[in-house]
């Protein structure tokens, strides 16, 4: 039983690391969405409809694309328990490691 105990908690502590990369991507992708939004909040100002923005918008659209790929992609992965799906998604993607700011090769 402890062995079985230990090998949960060291694939918990695997897997962590990477979920928490995964959810810091998808807020940069929505921290540009915002930034994206902002700006045409400030052009267009009284006139401004955030719901007509986001659905026309060229750059948030290929923003939305980009963040719902990395989440259907890192959603397979995980299902899937694909640790090559996993280190393409983090290099696809060019994440760094949060406690060293190193990237794999």
């Amino acid at each position: 039983m402890p062995s079985t105990i230990r090998s949960s908690t060291t694939r918990t502590r695997k897997t962590l690391p990477r979920r928490r990369a995964h959810r810091d991507q998808i807020a940069k992708y929505d921290e540009k969405i915002e930034k994206e939004v902002a700006k045409g909040r400030k052009r267009f100002k009284e006139a401004f409809d955030e719901a007509e923005f986001r659905a026309t918008n060229g750059r948030v659209r290929e923003l939305l694309e980009k963040r719902d790929a990395l989440h259907e992609r890192y959603s397979v992965a995980m299902n899937a328990s694909d640790l090559e799906g996993l280190r393409q998604i983090i290099l696809d993607e060019e994440i760094v490691c949060p406690i060293s700011g190193t990237q794999l090769d």
